[in-house]
């Protein structure tokens, strides 16, 4: 009597072929003129633009979080220059940096935190004050 060998697993697919696939289905049922709902999830997400911050309002955050404008550049990833010039009203706060202010804004001891967590994990050796 035989014994039944059993069949090997096939190969994983690797990220480009599955890719391949996808693209592949996708194209498959357009071509078809299926309503792309009926097979596809296909969301809408509106998300609103953050206020634009004026340079008193600039101020006044890097101020709560007891910060030279160079700390707090440091601690936003821009330079000292681009801080003292939105401080100046000589250049316009942009839209992500705007959103990193609003986050800043509305929980300023969690962005403290979190840069504190971000520094001390990378060694670095300026300690930032805690928001008050």
């Amino acid at each position: 009597m035989r014994k039944a060998q059993s069949q090997p697993p096939p190969p994983p697919r690797s990220i480009g072929d599955e890719m391949i696939r996808r693209l592949t289905d996708f194209a498959d049922a357009l071509a078809s003129g299926r309503h792309m709902p009926e097979r596809f999830t296909a969301r809408q997400v509106e998300i609103p633009q953050p206020k634009p911050y004026t340079r008193r309002q600039v101020k006044r955050i890097r101020e709560s979080l007891h910060m030279s404008q160079a700390v707090f550049a440091q601690a936003i990833g821009v330079s000292a220059e681009l801080v003292r010039s939105w401080e100046s009203d000589k250049r316009p706060v942009g839209t992500l940096a705007s959103r990193l202010l609003q986050m800043i804004e509305a929980d300023p001891q969690q962005f403290v935190r979190r840069i504190m967590n971000v520094s001390s994990a990378a060694g670095a050796s300026t300690k930032l004050r805690r928001a008050k």
